[in-house]
């Protein structure tokens, strides 16, 4: 859940450009105190999600809103900034979507922007238009088990466009199943 406090206090900072102070548990439950330039919210469909220019860190950062325990306008204003990737959507969708993952995607779909932009979150990657039958698709996931079974889930043709790993591993993946799926099953004695 998430204070809907927090929600008004982030929105209106951000539209008023003002600084916040907020506490922030990571993952791993540690809080930090920082203070931050709100330059917007985020909806997924299950979270929400803040992109700011972290002061004491000197970079830009993504918040879990229900992660905040504090938060608070300081009075302090602010210029904006050029967002990285040149909105706050594709920033938080970028920041969620691959960069904490230890393998990254990019694959080319076999269908329209629009018809998988109606498909895929946009948390789960980022999808641009590539000509007018085909998109990009930029994910990411722990695990290249984990990766091949999202871009499996996809349900549309596609090509890898790196990491070549990605290519061999659904290459062994494929090659199980089809023995899978033309063997006769075993007796059992």
């Amino acid at each position: 859940p998430v204070d809907p406090t927090y929600l008004t206090t982030l929105a209106s900072a951000s539209r008023d450009r003002e600084q916040v102070t907020l506490r922030y548990g990571d993952t791993h439950g540690t809080r930090t105190e920082r203070v931050l330039e709100p330059h917007g919210l985020v909806h997924s469909g299950s979270r929400w999600y803040l992109a700011a220019w972290d002061l004491g860190r000197e970079d830009w950062r993504t918040f879990r809103v229900d992660r905040i325990d504090r938060c608070a306008t300081t009075g302090r204003r602010f210029s904006l900034r050029a967002v990285p990737g040149g909105s706050v959507a594709r920033y938080v969708s970028q920041s969620v979507s691959s960069s904490p993952y230890t393998f990254e995607a990019t694959l080319r779909l076999h269908a329209t922007h629009e018809e998988m932009a109606a498909r895929v979150s946009p948390l789960s990657g980022i999808l641009e238009p590539d000509g007018p039958a085909h998109c990009r698709f930029q994910t990411g996931a722990h695990s290249l088990e984990q990766l091949g079974l999202w871009v499996g889930l996809l349900g549309v043709e596609f090509d890898v466009l790196a990491p070549p790993e990605l290519r061999e591993h659904l290459q062994r993946t494929a090659d199980r199943l089809h023995r899978a799926a033309s063997a006769r099953p075993r007796s059992v004695a």
